[in-house]
């Protein structure tokens, strides 16, 4: 699986807090599922759920949500086009330890072509965004700058 890795990137690179300290970011993929069909190919498609865990964060939590849903929108498309999809898919809690929790409902396209005797695997990306998507790459929260970085 590709998505968690790209994702802890992304938020490494956006999130100063994760810049300083990408320790504190953990990631637990749990309740994953695999979508197959009775097609020729043996493509098919992950869907799980990635619990992501930031410790001590004492920090306004749009610094990582902001961030998070621009990758999302990269990543994860239908999240923000799918009205049932927006209500579920993320979610999170901030406990007493100031430990903030973010669930996301994943998924991710595995094809599987077949060339000869040999099974070729690979992991299409999302359809890229539309060349007029101007995504911003500062987040300013509270009128100061959080954060920069680039796509």
């Amino acid at each position: 699986m590709q998505k968690p890795q790209q994702l802890r990137a992304a938020l490494n690179r956006s999130v100063p807090l994760l810049q300083q300290n990408p320790e504190r970011l953990s990631m637990t993929l749990t309740a994953g599922t695999v979508v197959a069909t009775s097609a020729p190919s043996l493509s098919f498609e992950y869907r799980y759920r990635l619990e992501l865990v930031i410790a001590s964060y004492q920090q306004a939590p749009e610094a990582v949500i902001v961030p998070l849903l621009a990758w999302l929108r990269d990543n994860q498309p239908e999240m923000m086009g799918n009205v049932s999809r927006q209500r579920s898919d993320v979610t999170f809690a901030i406990d007493a330890s100031d430990t903030l929790s973010i669930t996301l409902q994943l998924s991710e396209r595995v094809q599987v072509i077949q060339s000869g005797e040999a099974l070729q695997v690979s992991f299409p990306g999302e359809p890229a965004p539309p060349a007029d998507d101007a995504a911003p790459l500062q987040l300013w929260v509270h009128g100061a700058l959080v954060s920069e970085w680039q796509r």
